[in-house]
């Protein structure tokens, strides 16, 4: 009685909620599960992907030195208020380069000056185990640990004295300069570099105000808020919201994100493409399952209509239903996969790629917003999916009196025909049940049409998550560069040209050669060797001269670089070095949509932040410049004293390589501040006759059982000659470097596998979803076509002959998937090399055969198994 008062007592809309929430509960709770584990899957792989580009950011920032990648040079008071004003700009800072430390005349440390508050908002974040603090007094200074070893201070103490050799980036103030003896007030260590060169040291404000140096212009930097800008575009944006004066202007680079999404995908846009399929694939996985419930609940709709349930409320009753129940499975599953991540994820991630530069921690995984962004969105696809499913089904009943006249008539003609003939008809051919098969696949229209879509899509972006991983993995660079690479360090360029200069200035005639810099013995040592061995040498070589324009003005010849950097100490230096046909025609097309390559006597001028109003060849017209010897050799002192000889190149074209990656250029000194005048290897042989030529690098490769025995003999080659640099001239510096490909291929191994592994798990979830997608496709069209083969059963076909047919329909599904696979996969990732390919000349998107197999067996596998479950079904 008490069950029947309840019953009474309630509404008639809750009484059918009730009662089809409890004739649903397996459809329910299979919608829960698998939007739940939808839930867990997506959150797993963002977690991982976030992780990963979160890793990735903290290394970028390292070898940045800085969180910050925009900056304004010159900046004025002006300036800094209109920027502190823009919502673009999360952070100002002021940074005061201006000091530098020396040993021996060779400068091996810039110093800077900040806001302590700037300094740990904007450097210290790249700055691993801090100790001490910023600088407070006039005699006091922070360094990195590399600087510190380059003095020979393996063990540093805060509070320590040191006796360091400062002056201004200015000969014109002397205050707070020469030898001194300053407390150290911390350390840190950076990662900008393998040598303390690379290094900034930090200076208090004290010591800016006692030589009276006023705090602007400085340096301005930015810290942006949106990091999925490129350089340029960050640039471009910038310079359309604010206003320079005539000295200032912007300095952008790709920053730690940007960079991050490029390493995992080969592009950014790449890798937002990815995301999106994943989530839309999943998507479309709930949408295919609803179909299936409405399908199978129809006969009940209709039931319920029968009794007087009006179409209105069936709607809200059954969508309803549907809601909680993705609602359920979404927040369930959402919350499971956030506390799995943030319990686990972090020690996942540090162990995989942080090694020992720190450590992620759980708040890196800012999964809330994504996760209060994919309930709402999972729900709300399987809401309307609900209603239009139940609109859809509306309409068809409206136009089912047609349909069932219709139906009637054809069983009128079928029932004509005898048992005898109908058995004859079966079996008069011996191909009928693939014609059977094929014509039950073009009936079925936009279902198969749509089904085969959505399963493609899947498929075809695993296949090219799976090329982009092979394609764009570095180890591809790291294996075509050279065994060994032994070249001039940029310090002790700086320093023996100094020394050569004040050769010259004594009026003597200095002989000159092209192993001035570079060392005649090591490179007779290195090309013995390499004879010795077997192997195979490449002396690079380049020019090291000055670089002016055609402009004068009074008489008095001007340079355009120099003039632009008219209030800054540090001109960048130039060199001039040949490319080869292949490197020629891929830097045109990477720069310039227009040019295939450079006639004699033009050049292409890389460089690193030069502020050009107009950046030459950019507007069409190429800008002339000489180049000519800074130090001539003996022949020519004479009259060079007279009159410069001087080389003549049109720069056509001009890139900076803060904005554009050419690393596989592998241009020597490229972090240091240096222009790169690229030319023609003609170009190139034709300057000879004017310009000196210079040993810059040699690159040496032997047979894999000749390389340890090598090794050992090169590294004491470049030991030797290091030592007598350092004994000879009394400075702390390198004369030359070595890189060993194997050594870099064994600092990147655990990171480039981790990458791989990465990718693959985005593979595994694209080849997942795809074939869920599939499965319920299949499911679908067969529950939909049982009152068929219930016809099929009275017309004579067997149980054994339908299940034939349909595993027949399953191998055309398999075999129109492959063409279309092959065919429209091929294609995108075609287009997938020539887009990428464009930025890596090592990159090479390759078709995955191996993918493309498993991909197809797999499908071909459920389909036939799914006619099998759909009869134990029945059966039971």
């Amino acid at each position: 009685m008490r069950g029947g008062k309840q019953i009474y007592g309630q509404s008639a809309e809750k009484i059918l909620k009730n009662a089809y929430r409890n004739s649903s509960r397996k459809r329910g709770l299979a919608l829960t599960l698998t939007s739940g584990m939808l839930m867990v899957l997506v959150i797993f792989l963002a977690g991982f992907l976030q992780g990963k580009i979160r890793a990735d950011q903290f290394r970028y920032q390292r070898e940045h030195g800085s969180s910050s990648y925009a900056y304004v040079e010159n900046g004025t008071p002006k300036t800094a208020r209109i920027l502190e004003q823009i919502p673009l700009i999360r952070q100002v800072g002021y940074e005061k380069r201006y000091g530098q430390l020396f040993t021996n005349g060779l400068g091996y440390s810039d110093c800077s000056v900040m806001e302590e508050e700037d300094w740990r908002t904007l450097k210290a974040v790249a700055y691993t185990d801090i100790c001490g603090t910023y600088p407070e007094e006039s005699n006091e200074i922070m360094m990195s640990v590399q600087t510190l070893k380059s003095l020979g201070i393996q063990d540093p103490q805060v509070g320590m004295k040191l006796c360091l050799e400062f002056y201004w980036k200015s000969v014109f103030i002397q205050e707070e300069t020469g030898p001194q003896e300053l407390i150290l007030s911390g350390y840190f260590t950076d990662y900008t570099g393998n040598t303390g060169s690379d290094s900034i040291s930090y200076i208090s404000k004290k010591k800016l105000e006692k030589a009276g140096i006023p705090e602007f212009p400085c340096r301005i930097l930015l810290d942006v808020t949106s990091g999925l800008r490129s350089g340029e575009q960050t640039e471009r944006m910038l310079s359309d919201s604010v206003s320079l004066a005539e000295d200032e202007y912007f300095v952008a680079e790709d920053s730690a994100f940007y960079k991050s999404i490029r390493g995992i995908a080969g592009s950014f846009g790449a890798g937002i493409v990815l995301l999106l399929l994943i989530s839309f694939s999943g998507v479309l996985l709930i949408f295919r399952m609803i179909r299936i419930s409405f399908l199978r609940d129809e006969r009940l709709f209709e039931t319920l209509r029968i009794l007087g349930v009006t179409g209105k409320q069936i709607r809200k009753v059954v969508c309803g239903q549907f809601l909680r129940d993705l609602m359920a499975g979404t927040v369930l599953g959402g919350f499971l996969a956030c506390m799995i991540v943030w319990l686990l994820f972090p020690r996942l991630i540090t162990r995989m790629y942080m090694g020992e530069a720190g450590k992620i921690d759980a708040s890196s995984f800012l999964l809330v917003p994504f996760y209060a962004g994919a309930v709402p969105v999972v729900c709300l696809a399987g809401w309307l999916t609900a209603v239009v499913s139940f609109q859809t089904l509306s309409r068809k009943r409206g136009a089912g009196n047609n349909a069932v006249k219709r139906k009637n008539k054809r069983k009128h003609e079928l029932s004509r025909i005898g048992w005898k003939k109908q058995q004859n008809l079966w079996r008069k051919r011996k191909s009928f049940l693939l014609e059977m098969a094929w014509k039950s696949v073009k009936n079925s229209g936009q279902s198969f049409l749509f089904g085969v879509l959505l399963v493609s899509m899947g498929g075809i972006a695993a296949l090219c998550a799976v090329s982009l991983t092979s394609g764009t993995d570095l180890f591809r660079r790291l294996e075509n560069q050279p065994d060994f690479q032994v070249g001039l360090t940029y310090s002790g360029y700086e320093f023996l040209e100094r020394q050569k200069f004040y050769a010259w200035n004594e009026y003597s005639s200095p002989e000159s050669s092209e192993t001035d810099f570079f060392p005649e013995n090591l490179k007779e040592c290195l090309v013995k060797l390499s004879q010795q061995k077997a192997g195979n040498v490449e002396i690079k070589k380049g020019y090291l001269p000055s670089f002016d324009t055609d402009f004068s003005y009074d008489g008095a010849h001007n340079g355009m670089i120099s003039e632009l950097y008219k209030y800054a100490p540090d001109i960048p230096r130039t060199m001039i070095c040949a490319l080869s046909e292949e490197e020629e025609r891929r830097l045109c097309g990477q720069i310039s949509s227009g040019r295939k390559g450079l006639e004699e006597g033009e050049a292409i001028l890389l460089h690193r932040g030069i502020p050009f109003k107009e950046p030459p060849g950019g507007s069409g017209q190429g800008v002339t410049f000489f180049a000519y010897d800074v130090l001539p050799s003996a022949d020519t002192f004479p009259e060079w004293r007279e009159q410069a000889y001087a080389a003549k190149l049109k720069v056509v074209e001009s890139a900076d390589l803060l904005k554009t990656d050419l690393a596989d250029l592998n241009l020597i000194w490229s972090e240091e501040n240096v222009c790169w005048v690229v030319v023609s290897e003609e170009t190139y042989r034709k300057l000879s006759e004017t310009l000196q030529e210079y040993v810059l690098e040699i690159n040496l490769s032997f047979p894999e059982e000749q390389g340890t025995e090598a090794e050992e003999k090169i590294r004491r080659y470049v030991k030797e000659t290091n030592e007598a640099f350092r004994n000879g001239y009394g400075v702390e510096a390198d004369q030359v470097f070595l890189t060993c490909k194997s050594e870099t291929i064994a600092l990147e191994t655990k990171y480039l596998e981790n990458s791989r592994f990465c990718m693959a798990a985005v593979c595994a979830v694209l080849f997942l979803l795809g074939i869920l997608t599939y499965g319920s496709t299949r499911y679908l069209d067969l529950v939909m076509r049982e009152n068929e083969q219930k016809m099929l059963r009275i017309l004579g076909i067997t149980q054994r002959q339908q299940k034939t047919v349909l595993r027949l329909e399953g191998m055309i599904h398999c075999v129109v998937l492959a063409i279309l696979l092959a065919a429209a996969g091929n294609g995108v990732i075609v287009l997938l090399d020539r887009l990428v390919k464009h930025q890596s000349e090592h990159f090479y998107a390759h078709y995955p055969w191996g993918v493309f197999g498993i991909l197809v067996l797999t499908i071909f596998g459920v389909s036939l198994a799914l006619p099998e479950i759909i009869k134990r079904k029945r059966g039971r």
